[in-house]
């Protein structure tokens, strides 16, 4: 029954269904890392108060307010820290793939009339470059 869908798609339907699909699964594999590390900061965000009352000895109030409190701010923070990293992967991506435009603005020529210790000649090491001229 699957099979017969699938051939009556066509070609590209196919290609499209097929990437469709690739992309829905790592999609629902970051989403289910994402809860999963929502539960986890959860959970310890629960702990804390708990554990900053008893072991340490503050005086933290343990009611449900402030437990609820503690989840909210950890969750929240955790949340902020997802949005950074995926700003920064963006940007990252998007540093790499547009590289190439700076390329014709780098300015090499400019480097080596800056720079003394510019080497020319690959197969002598810098230092015995710098040590031929200060002789």
């Amino acid at each position: 029954m699957v099979l017969d869908y699938l051939v009556s798609l066509g070609p590209v339907n196919l290609v499209v269904m097929a990437a469709s699909l690739v992309v829905f699964i790592y999609w629902f594999k970051s989403l289910v890392s994402l809860i999963k590390g929502a539960f986890f900061v959860g959970v310890a965000s629960a702990i804390f108060p708990i554990a900053a009352s008893k072991l340490f000895g503050l005086n933290v109030p343990l009611t449900l307010d402030t437990l609820i409190s503690f989840v909210s701010l950890g969750l929240g923070l955790y949340f902020i820290l997802m949005f950074g990293k995926t700003v920064h992967r963006v940007l990252s991506i998007t540093n790499k793939s547009l590289s190439f435009l700076a390329k014709p603005f780098s300015g090499r020529q400019a480097r080596k009339e800056k720079d003394p210790y510019h080497v020319e000649d690959k197969k002598k090491p810098v230092m015995k470059k710098f040590r031929e001229e200060e002789e």
